[in-house]
């Protein structure tokens, strides 16, 4: 083993145990419980409740965060019969792009839902109206400027993840940037490597930022609404979660 690398580590054989076939089984499983819902919502997409959540953001963030919950339970049973960088770099985008982008279009679902639960409170007694406000920017729908936002913040979190992909050559040994190489000698060492570095912090930032700042502002604005389907309860378990 101390003669083989990173980049020459032959693959091995799926792991076909009683573990593996367990993670296998239980990935199956769950995948046809989340799509099954999922047909069900989309043959019921006219029902009241489900026209309030929206379902395309919805069916968005449930697929990207099940696609990047569905590769860790395979991980046991399958990620040896893939060259080890190449299952390093399928983590990576992973990490850096369908589970931050999931995150995102969560959140983009949630503020849908208190939108459109703020301006139902408007034909309550009592409840005050909104004045009517100048301005361009004042003027444009709510979704279209919370699209936007979130659209720019998910182009931003592509290109970085991509673009120190490219720099990094630890990832490709042929091109990148000076001194992004694996510097160390022994093969664990050099799979330590490959799991850390400077180029993960966008997904960091990004999972910081929606966990522990967007959904806490989330919660505490939707704290006056009367919550009927426990998404104040739900959001709070995914905040803690992450």
């Amino acid at each position: 083993m101390d003669s083989f690398t990173v980049y020459t580590l032959p693959t091995s054989p799926p792991r076909w145990d009683r573990v593996g076939i367990f993670y296998m089984s239980f990935g199956a499983t769950w995948t046809a419980l989340v799509f099954s819902g999922m047909a069900f919502c989309l043959y019921h997409r006219h029902n009241p409740i489900l026209r309030l959540r929206g379902l395309p953001l919805s069916f968005g963030a449930i697929t990207l965060l099940h696609v990047y919950w569905i590769l860790a339970q395979i991980v046991y049973p399958v990620a040896s019969t893939i060259p080890i960088v190449l299952a390093y770099d399928i983590q990576y985008f992973v990490m850096g792009m369908y589970f931050p982008l999931g995150i995102a279009l969560f959140h983009a679902s949630n503020s849908r839902f208190l939108h459109v639960a703020k301006l139902q409170m408007q034909f309550t007694q009592n409840a005050p109206r909104r004045q009517p406000t100048s301005g361009w920017f004042a003027s444009v729908p709510y979704m279209v400027k919370l699209m936007t936002v979130i659209g720019m913040g998910m182009i931003v979190q592509v290109v970085a993840c991509v673009g120190m992909w490219l720099l990094c050559r630890k990832y490709h040994p042929t091109f990148g940037l000076l001194g992004t190489e694996i510097r160390v000698h022994t093969l664990p060492e050099q799979i330590v490597e490959l799991g850390r570095g400077w180029e993960w912090w966008p997904s960091v930032l990004w999972q910081l930022l929606w966990a522990w700042i967007v959904a806490p502002i989330l919660i505490w604005r939707a704290w006056g609404i009367r919550d009927t389907m426990g998404w104040r309860t739900q959001t709070i378990g995914c905040c803690l979660s992450k």
